[in-house]
């Protein structure tokens, strides 16, 4: 998925939780000039950095049916610019070690 990273702040006085929030939120465009909001995370933190990417992890937090859930939320996030080829896929078998390394 090609879409544009926003990680921002949220005092206590503009969101339900009650404390000082950071969103990251993926924005796609749609058309020449909107963008829809793809995915929001709480809480992200940067586990990690390689090569072209990083990976941050969080929260994602849904109502359904009148009731809370939260998903536990890993995103690996590459730059890249608008206009330009998508990028060549990941090989993560090679990777993984250095994404999450285990020792």
């Amino acid at each position: 998925m090609r879409a544009h990273l926003v990680i921002a702040d949220s005092d206590a006085k503009h969101n339900n939780f009650r404390r000082h929030l950071r969103f990251a939120t993926l924005y796609e465009r749609v058309g020449g000039s909107s963008w829809r909001t793809v995915a929001v995370m709480a809480d992200p933190v940067i586990l990690r950095t390689v090569g072209n990417g990083m990976l941050l992890a969080g929260v994602e937090v849904e109502l359904q049916e009148a009731r809370t859930h939260e998903y536990a939320q890993l995103w690996l996030c590459r730059p890249t610019h608008p206009g330009s080829p998508p990028l060549s896929p990941l090989d993560y078998q090679r990777e993984l070690e250095k994404l999450l390394p285990t020792s």
